[in-house]
């Protein structure tokens, strides 16, 4: 228990004192393991120059879980998205930043998975500010401040995630599905490579929203997997291929509102946020997140 504790926290062997703790019984429970990694006197999350940070590799550990990782390689259409090369770092600064304040014990709501998943505020400077639509007091262009949006709960709501999971040039229903089905619920989503299915694209087309040109799937293969990832995915069409907000698509009104069935957390959602508060309680979700830990430490 020790050394999964000290692994977990400090990617190094557990010292005496935390050793002394387990000989004990305190790291028998998770209430125990939790006052004992709090415990300054232990100083697991202390800053030492000479290791590895522990809020560096929690860090490092989630962004990697939700792929928000990879927005530094991502690209758009600029046709489509003349501001997301300005604001592309500022999206990774923004998750970087979130996460650093809500995985530790100082912030609001106790550096909670809740919190992660569901917090009602993230970090932006003024250019994020502007896309995000918000007024950000002291914010500068290199300058982030912790500014209160209900409107985007959590990570999953954050640019950086809605940039990465969507195409260049349009969101991505589905890669927004799958990636919160297997990432955040662990509920399988096979590959149509796997199914030996051949993918055909939804035609462009003027008149219809992505909802609309999404939810027709060319074979019943298809469909059947597509019942449950579009669930998921259409949540998040109120967010553009870049994350911005946006009530209206192909000058018809967005429609985010979702059903979803066979999880501890079915029920109908008016869109990602309240889908967001859901995740972020489950207690599936939890049990998922429990894995990718142990994964990355692996």
């Amino acid at each position: 228990l020790a050394s999964s504790v000290s692994f977990l926290v400090q990617r190094r062997p557990p010292t005496k004192a935390l050793l002394e703790k387990a000989t004990q019984g305190k790291l028998d429970t998770p209430e125990g393991r939790l006052e004992i990694v709090n415990d300054p006197a232990i100083g697991l999350f202390a800053v030492d120059q000479t290791a590895f940070n522990a809020q560096t590799r929690a860090v490092k550990v989630f962004t990697e879980w939700l792929g928000t990782d990879r927005i530094s390689e991502t690209a758009k259409d600029t046709n489509v998205y003349a501001d997301f090369a300005g604001v592309k770092g500022a999206l990774e600064q923004e998750t970087t930043q979130f996460l650093s304040t809500a995985v530790t014990s100082g912030a609001a709501g106790g550096g909670s998975l809740t919190e992660l998943l569901g917090g009602t505020w993230s970090m932006v400077n003024a250019p994020l500010a502007k896309v995000y639509g918000v007024t950000a007091p002291g914010a500068s262009d290199s300058a982030f401040v912790r500014v209160d949006l209900p409107n985007r709960r959590g990570i999953l709501n954050q640019g950086a995630f809605l940039s990465v999971f969507a195409h260049a040039h349009e969101s991505a229903p589905v890669l927004r599905g799958v990636a919160v089905m297997r990432r955040v619920a662990c509920i399988p989503a096979p590959s149509p490579v796997g199914l030996n299915l051949a993918v055909v694209p939804p035609l462009p087309d003027p008149t219809k929203t992505t909802r609309q040109r999404f939810t027709t799937h060319a074979t019943p293969d298809c469909a059947g997997c597509h019942n449950s990832i579009d669930s998921f995915g259409f949540a998040f069409e109120g967010f553009d291929g870049m994350g911005k907000a946006r009530t209206m698509d192909n000058g018809a009104a967005v429609d985010a509102s979702v059903v979803i069935s066979g999880t501890d957390f079915d029920g109908s959602y008016a869109d990602s946020n309240a889908l967001a508060t859901a995740l972020s309680t489950g207690a599936q979700v939890r049990q998922c997140f429990a894995r990718h830990i142990y994964r990355a430490l692996a």
